[in-house]
């Protein structure tokens, strides 16, 4: 979706080779390949054995339309068990999808559902939907001080666009009680404390 899957495979590879099945590290190389419809049958068979990188990359490879045609509803059904796995970015794509209803309804509950839990393991651009979200209080209540702690998160992160989660949080460093911006400062320490981000981009 938000981000180029070659870039995402250069880096799971690594992971793949060290610790995944061989079947991922085969659809890893199979896809830098460019060999799509054998690396999609790869990632098939480790998906099947349960391999969440391989469940990801099956989401990526349908919703992008490689090794076949475009099929929103296949990417969904494989970001939906990558996510119930505990993978973060598929989380998003979840999000992302039950928000437009690509590939699958429009529920905007159950869309804000993910990106919160996507946010709360740790993946960048969530985290700074979710802070928007917060701040604009367009499907639930407005809440400054928490979409201030994701921001203070998310804009010490040395990943592209971060940019304009400086900007934001930067503005609501301003607006906001000297009190409240040091509440919200102590939450992101707390909450970095105990969690992990990913290194991805914004946009």
């Amino acid at each position: 979706m938000f981000l180029n899957s070659s870039m995402v495979v250069a880096t799971m590879m690594i992971a793949g080779l060290l610790g995944h099945p061989v079947n991922y590290a085969d659809g890893a190389m199979a896809y830098n390949h460019h060999r799509y419809e054998e690396a999609r049958n790869l990632f098939l068979n480790a998906a099947k054995a349960g391999d969440v990188k391989s469940m990801l990359m099956l989401g990526l490879m349908y919703d992008n339309g490689m090794g076949d045609k475009r099929d929103a509803s296949v990417a969904f059904y494989w970001y939906s068990q990558a996510a119930a796995a505990g993978d973060s970015r598929a989380m998003f794509n979840l999000y992302q999808m039950l928000e437009e209803g690509d590939g699958t309804y429009v529920d905007q509950k159950e869309a804000t559902a993910w990106l919160q839990k996507s946010a709360e393991k740790g993946f960048p651009e969530a985290q700074f939907r979710w802070a928007q979200v917060l701040h604009a209080g367009k499907w639930l209540p407005q809440d400054d001080e928490s979409a201030l702690m994701w921001l203070e998160i998310v804009s010490q992160i040395d990943v592209g666009g971060v940019e304009q989660a400086i900007q934001l949080r930067d503005q609501l460093r301003l607006k906001l009680d000297d009190a409240v911006v040091l509440r919200a400062k102590q939450r992101a320490k707390r909450w970095k404390t105990t969690h992990t981000t990913s290194n991805t981009t914004l946009i």
